[in-house]
């Protein structure tokens, strides 16, 4: 979380008054402030250039990662003291509303003639991730036959996005013909997430 204070605060004062709070879990979570090159990117990704205005950024974090699809809750309360005068203490508790994105998943698609019939051959097969991956990352996954060379993904050549979400294999594809869905071992998006149905894969498909 970034907060844009209107003055630096009292880092004690923080971690101890405030918290996030997570559906499902019954306790309060403490948060930690993020110092270092961590913080100076994410700065830098929301153009919090001014020596002024990161002064008063302040960057923290729940102390433990999130559930996927929760909703969460970050507290600001009371009793956090300015650091210009640290008798100034906030008086009243603010609550900032948010929703945890989903898990890092893949889904395969195709057409078909009707449910649980084999894909059509002359339509692509694609992959769908739920989050963006690096592109070079996912331009190691492969359609594999039985037997021959395996199919790369093919990209749109006016693409030329660093992040991409979904990805198909070229057409038209032989008939009758099983084939594999592989992924590279340590694929991630780009929040550093592994994916969550990796177990799904190798995928056989036909």
């Amino acid at each position: 979380f970034l907060l844009r204070l209107n003055g630096a605060a009292v880092p004690a004062t923080v971690l101890a008054n405030a918290w996030c709070e997570v559906e499902g879990i019954g306790e309060r979570l403490p948060v930690r402030v993020i110092e270092g090159e961590l913080r100076a990117q994410l700065l830098k990704a929301r153009n919090v250039n001014n020596k002024a205005q990161a002064e008063r950024t302040l960057v923290l974090a729940c102390a433990r990662p999130l559930p996927n699809g929760s909703a969460v809750r970050f507290v600001w309360g009371k009793g956090i003291g300015a650091a210009a005068n640290p008798k100034v203490l906030t008086g009243s508790e603010q609550r900032f509303r948010f929703t945890v994105r989903p898990a890092f998943t893949a889904e395969f698609s195709c057409e078909r003639e009707r449910a649980n019939a084999p894909c059509l051959p002359i339509r692509p097969m694609s992959l769908r991730f739920s989050a963006p991956i690096a592109r070079e990352a996912v331009a190691l996954v492969r359609l594999k036959p039985t037997s021959g060379e395996a199919y790369k993904p093919v990209f749109d050549k006016d693409d030329k996005a660093l992040e991409v979400s979904d990805i198909s294999f070229p057409k038209p594809l032989p008939e009758n013909a099983a084939f594999t869905v592989e992924l590279p071992a340590d694929l991630k998006d780009n929040a550093g997430r592994a994916l969550s149905n990796a177990a799904s894969f190798p995928l056989k498909v036909a």
